[in-house]
């Protein structure tokens, strides 16, 4: 991802995060951290988290957040997925 492409990010957590902060030290370290990954990747990443959550992310939540949901075995799923389904902890919009 390149520099402008970064301030896309910043520009729309900003827009649906009103109390986040673009500060020059943040934007700074926003777009050095979000240079290794591809836009497309973390505007999607960032679509989804927008639509689940209502505090602004941390670059981490952009760089971390799974594409799609891993399917636990029955011997790894926890109980929570068991009695739940995997709905319960990525939303009901799992495409």
């Amino acid at each position: 991802m390149n520099k402008s492409q970064a301030y896309k990010i910043i520009k729309q957590i900003s827009a649906a995060y009103p109390t986040f902060d673009p500060t020059p030290e943040r934007l700074e370290l926003w777009t050095k951290k979000l240079s290794g990954i591809e836009y497309e990747t973390a505007a999607g990443r960032l679509d989804k988290y927008i639509n689940n959550n209502r505090f602004a992310p941390t670059v981490a939540d952009i760089l971390s957040c799974p594409d799609k949901p891993k399917k636990a075995s029955d011997d790894t799923a926890s109980p929570a997925e068991i009695i739940y389904g995997a709905r319960y902890y990525y939303g009901e919009d799992m495409n």
